[in-house]
């Protein structure tokens, strides 16, 4: 018998495409169509309420221009104030109708990851280590339901006020709405940048994230070995390492942030600028009139808010959307490989220990086995153990105890050799077997009391 002192590679659990993620999402919401329509035309009517504040603002620019303020102006008040009330309200309305609905969707979702990660066997479930579960339904369920809740909102409503916008500007005068698009080059340009760039930045800073989650739990779960060992600094060192990693990451997503907004500024000086120029141009020619031109100006001026919630929050978007496919990768393990637990059928010698209340014998014969293909963490190891005896294994920590108790108990194959439970294999061995984690544990009071 010859084990090896190993560390236990750790591989990450699948993560969905883009296409997978958004089938998976649209599915859902299907499931919820007459609840989303009624939404979006409520935020759609309170978008189209909110944008009749321009030309009624045109409108008291050309009566006071013309003379005839005295008889307009306090009607067109009335209207400014209706139409800005009957739009807050629409829009209060129906970001609470669909925040409720994704929050629903998100909790059934957050729901089948659970069902999912608890039926996992084991071993997949440490090969990857358990931070990677716990960062799932942890920071990208936040990051998803930040979104959800914050965001979706807005987007859609900045989404309605953009396409109302450059109709109501084609309306006005249609080179009033080509001078607007002129910005429209500059906002392409930085965006196709920030999602080239960003999707894997933000995958990256996640699974970074992950890592420093799993060394952090693995110096808990470890403390006393580590002080016993003196290897306080190399975890330290480790721990260290991998914060900078993230950090640095993070860092790098903060610089496309900063560049993205820096060219969305820019945009917005080009496209004011071109309606501006183009509405005294257009006035001085009499072409259209200056309440015509002001409410080119104010119709392109409220874009600004809209355009910079809608890229500005690419960036939420795209954390967002990290976090989606991190879920629906697990939503989609194969369910055949869940592992379900059912009682054996038919006969042999582990059937009839089993229904005698006898535990079976135990066979390992040249065992060895290696963690996703690294260093063996055992090597020939044999060994048997009658029916309804105990056998204790001693050894230094990393000897392989904890790994050749797991084979026995079913879980992982043997790279070479065999364990035989009574007379089957040992992943294919009735379930009456049981592994029970080393756990350190200071009790308060005797034994006899706890």
């Amino acid at each position: 018998m010859t084990p090896e002192q190993t560390d236990t590679p750790v591989t990450t659990l699948p993560v969905a495409d883009a296409r997978r993620t958004r089938a998976e999402i649209l599915r859902r919401l299907r499931a919820h169509r007459r609840r989303l329509g009624a939404a979006l035309l409520t935020l759609l009517g309170g978008t189209a309420a909110t944008l009749a504040t321009p030309p009624v603002l045109g409108g008291i620019v050309d009566a006071v221009a013309e003379g005839t303020g005295r008889g307009r102006v306090p009607a067109l008040g009335i209207a400014l104030v209706a139409a800005t009330a009957v739009g807050a309200v629409l829009a209060y309305a129906g970001g609470r109708m669909l925040v409720a609905l994704v929050q629903e969707v998100l909790a059934e979702l957050r729901e089948d990851v659970f069902e999912t990660a608890v039926h996992l066997p084991v071993n997949t479930l440490e090969s990857s280590g358990s931070s990677d579960v716990v960062s799932r339904v942890t920071r990208d369920v936040e990051a998803v339901s930040e979104a959800a809740s914050d965001v979706l909102p807005e987007v859609t409503n900045a989404s309605f006020t953009i396409g109302l916008s450059l109709v109501g500007l084609a309306v006005l005068d249609l080179r009033l709405a080509l001078a607007g698009l002129l910005c429209l080059p500059v906002h392409v340009y930085a965006t196709r940048q920030f999602l080239r760039r960003s999707h894997r930045v933000y995958g990256d800073i996640r699974r970074l994230e992950s890592a420093r989650g799993q060394s952090v739990i693995e110096a808990v779960r470890g403390a006393e070995s580590i002080r016993a060992y003196r290897t306080q600094d190399h975890h330290l060192d480790d721990l260290a390492e991998r914060s900078v990693r993230a950090i640095e990451r993070q860092r790098d997503g903060v610089g496309l942030r900063n560049r993205f907004t820096g060219l969305l500024n820019a945009a917005e000086f080009l496209g004011l600028a071109a309606v501006l120029v183009t509405g005294f141009a257009l006035f001085g020619s009499g072409a259209v009139t200056l309440g015509a031109a002001t409410a080119a100006a104010l119709y392109f001026h409220r874009l600004f808010g809209p355009v910079g919630a809608l890229l500005g929050s690419l960036d939420d978007i795209q954390r967002a959307t990290v976090g989606l496919s991190r879920l629906v990768g697990i939503t989609d393990l194969d369910r055949h490989h869940v592992r379900h637990e059912e009682p054996a059928q038919g006969s042999g010698r582990t059937d009839e220990a089993q229904g005698s209340g006898r535990r079976p014998d135990i066979d390992v014969k040249g065992v060895s086995y290696a963690y996703d293909g690294g260093r063996p963490a055992l090597r020939e190891v044999s060994l048997h153990v009658p029916a309804g005896t105990s056998l204790a294994l001693v050894g230094a920590s990393g000897s392989g105890k904890s790994t050749l108790a797991r084979l026995v108990a079913g879980i992982g194959t043997p790279d070479r050799g065999s364990v035989t439970v009574g007379s089957a294999e040992a992943p294919d061995a009735p379930a009456a077997r049981y592994l029970v984690t080393q756990e350190v544990h200071l009790f308060g009071a005797p034994w006899p009391t706890t």
